[in-house]
């Protein structure tokens, strides 16, 4: 009988963003305030923890998501799309008029959210909206949530 497969630990799944080069914090994702650093790393967009420090903040954070901090400092540019406020059809119209996204990796929550993620080598980019629904996150403190982060509602990112 196969084994199903399992889900890595939080800590795992920080560590393995480490080791593919991104700057990773231990986050907490609230409704209210969005995703939120639990770490005083400042400023952030210039720290990349080494496996010890995540080691330790995770004894600290056991249930904390994995944040990557975006931009220069990881290589990563996320597309972020609300699905419940529109993002999608602004997406959608985006690329009839600008040409398709190239294909990537995304990170999903079910219904919710959806972020492409994209290799950036720069230039700088800043974080903030783009359009209705669509934001871009990289430098100037962006933090994309990586799988299986825990979402308050319930559910997990996932890839």
């Amino acid at each position: 009988m196969d084994a199903a497969p399992t889900t890595p630990s939080l800590l795992d799944a920080a560590l393995a963003a480490a080791v593919r080069g991104w700057s990773v914090v231990p986050v907490q994702v609230d409704a209210d305030r969005g995703t939120v650093a639990l770490v005083d790393v400042e400023p952030a967009e210039h720290h990349r923890a080494t496996a010890d420090e995540l080691r330790r903040w995770w004894r600290r954070h056991p249930e904390a998501g994995v944040g990557v901090v975006t931009g220069m400092l990881s290589g990563l540019l996320v597309v972020a799309v609300d699905e419940i406020g529109g993002g999608d059809g602004t997406l959608a119209h985006l690329e009839d008029e600008l040409g398709p996204l190239p294909a990537t990796a995304e990170v999903r929550l079910a219904g919710r959210e959806r972020q492409c993620w994209f290799r950036h080598d720069g230039p700088r980019v800043l974080s903030g909206p783009v359009a209705h629904g669509v934001s871009v996150q990289a430098d100037g403190g962006g933090v994309a949530v990586c799988p299986p982060s825990p979402h308050p509602e319930g559910d997990a990112y996932h890839w």
